[in-house]
């Protein structure tokens, strides 16, 4: 009964929100210099939400990572009984979840492995798309001055509205990779 209880509350705000954020939103929009605002917003709300999601996890008692699944029992005769499968000990209520059995340095080392990846993808995209003219942060470093129009809207051609969504995307990723690598650090001291 909790659980129906429980997604009929998570619905309801859901759909209270989307209702409440669009109209707000839209009435932002409408106004003077009112979807500069309204985009403001909805990225805070975003950022919020993003940082609010890991407090939820940890207060409800979720493990973050998966722990892996035992290994499949052998094959079962009539005369055997069968063996019931081990379970994980339950944590006291407010204890912090436990982790998978992957150690903060070899989980640093897998996400600055994955960020290495990506700023080679980034570096080989933006410089094709440099050869054809189109790389933004190469257009916003050696083009000139620009407006602030310019940074935060349309840029000209959509390949450099694209590379200007990826140069952000890439950001993101580096903040949060480093972010994350410096928290496990700082946590274990």
């Amino acid at each position: 009964m909790r659980l129906g209880r429980g997604m009929g509350i998570y619905e309801s705000a859901t759909l209270l929100g989307a209702t409440v954020g669009t109209f707000a939103a839209g009435q932002l929009y409408q106004a003077r210099d009112g979807w500069q605002w309204a985009c403001l917003g909805a990225a805070a709300l975003l950022l919020l939400g993003a940082l609010a999601v890991r407090v939820a996890v940890r207060r409800v008692g979720v493990s973050e990572y998966p722990v892996e699944p035992p290994e499949p029992a052998a094959e079962h005769t009539a005369d055997q009984d069968p063996k019931p499968l081990p379970r994980e000990p339950e944590s006291p209520p407010g204890d912090t979840p436990t982790r998978s059995s992957e150690s903060g340095d070899a989980r640093n080392a897998r996400n600055v492995r994955n960020w290495v990846g990506h700023c080679v993808l980034f570096v080989v995209g933006q410089g094709a798309l440099a050869v054809f003219g189109y790389s933004w942060p190469v257009e916003a470093v050696f083009g000139g001055p620009h407006e602030a129009e310019w940074i935060w809207n349309s840029s000209g051609h959509w390949l450099l509205n694209v590379s200007r969504v990826w140069t952000l995307i890439w950001l993101v990723d580096t903040v949060w990779t480093w972010g994350a690598v410096l928290l496990t650090r700082r946590a274990r001291r």
